[in-house]
């Protein structure tokens, strides 16, 4: 009876550590992508922009917030997984060294 609730535990903590990663991998591109796709213009055309306010207002003027936003869906599809995996990763290697909070 103890194994299958420890087993219960562990599905439940895997679950968690899934939807964690995946939450955090989704949130921490969405806030990310903005910074991202201006610093990535920079480094494209650096000849258009006086640096990063100037690419920032040229980029909202010429395509609106939406351009802030170019790129999010791969990177979603990237991160969330990922993410998830390296959290059930960290927390089974956690468990396993016994490493305490």
């Amino acid at each position: 009876l103890q194994a299958g609730k420890d087993q219960k535990g562990a599905k439940s903590s895997v679950l968690v550590s899934l939807l964690t990663g995946a939450l955090a991998g989704g949130l921490g591109t969405l806030i990310t992508t903005p910074m991202d796709v201006v610093k990535t213009r920079l480094m494209v055309s650096p000849h258009l922009y006086n640096g990063y306010l100037s690419a920032v207002v040229i980029t909202f003027k010429e395509e609106g917030f939406s351009a802030f936003m170019k790129g999010a869906i791969p990177r979603l599809i990237h991160k969330m997984p990922a993410n998830s995996i390296f959290f059930v990763v960290y927390e089974a290697v956690r468990r396993i060294l016994a490493v305490k909070t």
